[in-house]
């Protein structure tokens, strides 16, 4: 969905973005969201409930830090997504190799915290 939205096809993108969520589970309330406003408050919706059903997931065994600080910053959680991030280091999440060209995380790269965490996912094994 996320690739349908960068070249312009919002309405894809929410069709598709809902057909996933319907399928998780999502309530009506974050479904019609995604179809009536799915650059605003749909999308907004849509980070929300991503991220619950992460930390649900969570609670039951592990989950990739990078998923999680991908889902925090969706919602605008920048400090939580540092966070989660720099838990991915220390756990040696091995999606964080990719960190430096993933453009999820674009909005962080000028912060200090984020360009510290980029030069050691460099060297991992």
């Amino acid at each position: 969905a996320e690739a349908l939205r960068r070249l312009g096809r919002h309405d894809e993108a929410a069709v598709l973005t809902r057909s996933v969520l319907a399928g998780q589970g999502a309530p009506d309330d974050v479904l019609r969201a995604v179809v009536t406003d799915p650059q605003g408050a749909g999308s907004r919706a849509a980070a929300a409930f991503r991220l619950a059903r992460l930390r649900a997931r969570e609670s039951r065994g592990w989950v990739s830090p990078y998923a999680i600080a991908s889902a925090e910053l969706a919602v605008g959680n920048e400090a939580g997504a540092l966070v989660e991030l720099e838990r991915g280091l220390a756990e040696r999440d091995p999606m964080l190799r990719r960190i430096d060209k993933d453009v999820t995380f674009e909005a962080l790269r000028e912060r200090p915290g984020f360009r510290n965490l980029i030069a050691p996912t460099s060297t991992q094994d």
